[in-house]
């Protein structure tokens, strides 16, 4: 079904361009199609709107019918929107290179599309005309010019390249420039008429430089601007601006023996043209004034420079020539030297010695190992006229070898141990000579090349080597170059360079010149010294190696901050703290050295009671304090290290001020000793009569207070009695007629503070009255005899209660202060091992820490009649 559907659907697009194609050509006999002209920039990207062929078509359209758009012109690089007419690009961009190649075009670049608008039938042109952008750079075809020119030409000539570069965009995009890099000031290079000229600016030497290689840039006029490249090399041509020179600037002296054979050769002259060709060609000659004689005797070759002997030398007389040789050359004047030749006579029947070679010999060089032994032959000599020769043979100057006499004949040997190092070659000059007439001698000269072994190892200048880098390093920073020397040659004396086995793999080391670097940042906190061995190992069979030890230190920098033990200092102190006591531990540290890691502590708060001692690393109190004015401090301390530049952290301490029982109860009802209150008489036995309210600005348990009467008028057992918790005063008994009257309780309000406690004082006065009229009272007793709260009291005030009450009453009290002390004793234990651990310098973390304080209460101070 699908292949079906497939190919009714190319049926049906084959049939619309069917129609579209004979309506265009029913069209295009009809009328010329209107044409749309578009500017459109090459290279768009896919999707980029090029322009649109939206118009209303010439014949008008059905009610709400839109026009469609079709283009007719097979075209992959633009698309347009059917419903829109717009113009889009599609992912195979338009580049304008290739739509209309450099040698085709003659215009603007073009193309032509036909597009369809339906219904309507209407045929519309589009003229595309696509503009240049810089997209090409300029290119040489070859990646070398190449240049030849005289040496001898003349400052400002130019020289046409029949090459340029090739830039394909158009307009100022396509517009090249040149410029050279590396002349050296000896060219430049211009445009003339579309043709690259290069301009010589300086003097050519080819004897200095033959030649000049330089980079040819060619740039484009675009924006931005692209470049091209190539080599121009520069062939500087030999001129003959040299002349022939003799080498030798003296005269050459030469001794013939007057026995010389003919065509031997006596002398040898050089002389030297810098000139190339058939411009260093140089003849030689005998000047004129060589004299005829000379002339005969000697011949000199015009082409080599050799003089040989042309005739046999007459003995009968010894003579002196003196030859003047002239060098000319191709237009040059010529140069000249004397070769002078002293002719010598020859004694008759000198001593010869013949060389048999005993030891390993090349080119008549006897080679020898330097770990030879004593007394190793070398060669065996023969004199052919031992009767002319009266005493043994001998060696000329100091040598490690003697002669020894074996059978007639002479063997020459080693006499010490050969060393390379010290002497690389000995040139044995042996003499024979008559013992009567100096005049007969002989000498032979054998030379002895010292073959090198491998016995010197690879040698450091020192045993230990130290360096220092600092920390946070570049990656491959080098740290040193170690350098060993080998006093042996050739292989033996290479020296390579390796690490030991247990080097850490950030080191390594160049085995060829021994720089020693470092691949990773190095750390002083994570290591501050590494101790590495180097090898150093020669060449030789066996090799031979030698250790060196380095260490390397790792200097601080600042790169670490200080750090508080924790964020957040806790102490604990009490009130009546001494004035630059130890509040407790600061602990900060840094991982840095030195000045980097010596930290100072100062505190931000100025206003603050405490100060630093950074001698002892302790926080410090230096003015009082008092829990009733600030019960806490909070405090911001700062820690700064001494790098440059500066690091430092910051860290909050709180000290927590501790009570002590420094404030005595204060009576807040009754107001006054001379409050009283009416007390009808028949009030039902335990009937609440008043309540005394006392606070204490203290914590703790120095806030606690408790209630005592500690003396009663009239003397003797009282009606009422006093809660000792809460300072409620009771009715302990019914009233009977002997109590009216009036009744005054001497209350003392005590805290629970240890280990003494403070106490104040107040009048109760009650007055059993049943007219039920308002009490008032002008005095209180006096002359009262005190009592301290014990169990008296009960018997003194309150006789007349119960025994259950009395038992009551001292169960109470009893149990009451056992209560306290144990409170007392739990407070005192827990502020203990509070300020144990703040001197070790620990401290809580986590959630807020509870202390008990009393907080400031807004007191009531009303009277008994206004409460009660």
């Amino acid at each position: 079904m699908a292949h079906r559907t497939r190919v009714d659907m190319c049926w049906t697009q084959l049939l619309q361009n069917c129609f579209c194609i004979l309506l265009l050509t029913q069209i295009g006999h009809n009328r010329a199609a209107p044409q749309i002209t578009l500017h459109v920039e090459e290279e768009q990207q896919e999707g980029v709107k090029l322009g649109t062929i939206s118009r209303q078509p010439s014949t008008l359209l059905p009610p709400g019918q839109q026009p469609s758009y079709q283009l007719l012109t097979a075209e992959e690089r633009v698309r347009v929107d059917q419903s829109t007419g717009d113009l889009y690009a599609t992912s195979r961009a338009i580049d304008r290179e290739s739509q209309c190649p450099a040698e085709h075009q003659t215009g603007q670049c073009q193309l032509l599309l036909d597009a369809f608008i339906n219904p309507g039938a209407e045929i519309i042109k589009i003229q595309m005309v696509i503009q240049d952008i810089n997209d090409n750079a300029p290119h040489f075809q070859e990646s070398i010019v190449q240049l030849s020119i005289p040496e001898d030409v003349a400052v400002g000539t130019r020289f046409e390249l029949d090459h340029h570069a090739v830039d394909l965009d158009a307009g100022s995009n396509g517009t090249v420039i040149y410029q050279l890099e590396g002349d050296d000031g000896f060219f430049s290079v211009v445009s003339e008429r579309s043709a690259l000229v290069v301009v010589v600016k300086n003097l050519l030497d080819r004897e200095i430089q033959n030649i000049h290689q330089m980079t040819l840039i060619a740039v484009d006029g675009g924006t931005p601007r692209l470049t091209g490249s190539t080599t121009l090399v520069v062939q500087v041509q030999d001129s003959n601006d040299n002349c022939p020179e003799f080498t030798s600037p003296g005269p050459i002296t030469v001794s013939i023996p007057d026995n010389m054979p003919i065509g031997s050769e006596v002398a040898r002259v050089l002389a030297t043209d810098p000139d190339l060709g058939s411009n260093a060609k140089i003849t030689y000659s005998f000047s004129h004034k060589v004299s005829e004689a000379a002339r005969a005797m000697f011949n000199l070759d015009s082409n080599t420079g050799v003089i040989t002997l042309s005739r046999i030398i007459n003995r009968s007389t010894t003579f002196e020539h003196v030859l003047k040789i002239w060098a000319s050359g191709p237009h040059c004047p010529p140069d000249d030297t004397d070769v002078i030749v002293s002719v010598v006579p020859v004694a008759s029947q000198q001593p010869v010695m013949e060389v048999r070679y005993i030891a390993k010999h090349q080119d008549q060089m006897v080679v020898l190992k330097e770990n030879e032994p004593v007394n190793t032959a070398l060669a065996l000599l023969e004199v052919k006229t031992p009767d002319r020769i009266k005493g043994l043979p001998y060696i000329e100057g100091e040598t490690p070898f003697v002669i020894k006499p074996q059978q007639g004949k002479y063997l020459l040997v080693t006499s010490r141990p050969l060393d390379f190092e010290q002497e690389r070659q000995h040139d044995i000059v042996i003499v024979a000579s008559d013992a009567k007439d100096s005049s007969i001698y002989h000498k032979k000269q054998i030379q002895v090349s010292v073959e090198d072994i491998n016995d010197n190892a690879p040698w450091f200048r020192q045993s230990r080597f130290e360096v220092a880098i600092e920390e946070n390093n570049k990656p491959g920073t080098i740290l040193i170059q170690l350098t060993a020397t080998d006093a042996d040659s050739q292989q033996n004396g290479e020296v390579t360079y390796s690490l030991g086995t247990n080097t850490p793999p950030m080191f390594s080391i160049n085995k060829v010149t021994g720089e020693l670097s470092v691949s990773s940042v190095l750390d002083r906190e994570h290591k501050e010294f590494y101790s590495l061995t180097v090898h150093a190992r020669d060449q030789g069979s066996p090799p031979l190696q030698t250790s060196v030890t380095v260490m390397i230190q790792v200097l601080d920098q600042n790169d670490n901050r200080p750090a508080f033990i924790t964020s957040e200092f806790i102490f604990f102190i009490p009130e009546n703290f001494p004035t630059f006591g130890e509040v407790g531990v600061i602990n900060v540290t840094d991982r840095d050295s030195g000045a980097n890691g010596r930290v100072e502590v100062s505190l931000l708060n100025d206003s603050s009671p405490f100060v630093m001692d950074n001698v002892h690393g302790t926080l410090r109190c230096a003015a009082e304090v008092d829990r009733e004015k600030q019960d806490r401090h909070e405090v911001w301390i700062v820690a700064q290290d001494h790098g440059s530049p500066s690091l430092s952290a910051t860290a909050k301490v709180t000290v927590f001020v501790l009570d002590i029982n420094d404030n005595p109860p204060r009576v807040l009802l009754p107001a006054t000793n001379l409050s009283c209150l009416t007390v009808p008489p028949g009030t039902p036995p335990g009937s609440a009569i008043a309540e005394i309210y006392a606070v204490d600005a203290d914590a703790g348990i120095n806030s606690v207070i408790s209630y005592f009467i500690i003396a009663c008028e009239p003397p003797g057992p009282s009606p009422f009695q006093i809660d000792h918790s809460f300072g409620n005063i009771t009715l302990a008994r019914r009233l009977q007629e002997a109590d009216y009257g009036f009744h005054h309780l001497f209350v003392a309000v005590r805290d629970g503070g240890r280990p003494t406690s403070q106490q104040a004082t107040v009048w109760v006065n009650l007055q059993v009255n049943d007219t039920g009229g308002p009490c008032s009272l002008k005095g209180v007793p006096e002359n009262i005899q005190l009592i301290q709260p014990s169990a008296q009291i009960q018997t003194m005030c309150i006789s007349n209660a119960s025994d259950t009450e009395k038992c009551q009453v001292v169960f109470l009290l009893g149990l009451s202060m056992i209560v306290a002390s144990l409170l007392l004793l739990a407070l005192v234990g827990t502020i203990v091992k509070c300020r144990q651990r703040n001197r070790k310098g620990q401290s809580r973390t986590g959630k807020d820490v509870q202390i008990p304080l009393k907080l400031k209460e807004a007191y009531d101070t009303r009277d008994w009649p206004d409460v009660q």
